[in-house]
């Protein structure tokens, strides 16, 4: 099915937040498709850590 969208985000999320929500997971299919790896570290309360790491 060509008509199709690779990525989707749904309408009826339970909070607005702008943007969106694409960006890393365009991200880890480019780096990907390059040979590299994308790396997500979390802790509560203290935020995110994202590596992307390349060859």
């Amino acid at each position: 099915m060509q008509d199709q969208h690779m990525y989707y985000r749904s309408e009826h999320s339970a909070v607005h937040i702008p943007g969106t929500g694409l960006g890393l997971a365009i991200v880890k299919d480019i780096v990907e498709l390059h040979g590299g790896q994308v790396e997500v570290s979390s802790r509560l309360n203290l935020g995110s850590t994202v590596s992307v790491i390349q060859p």
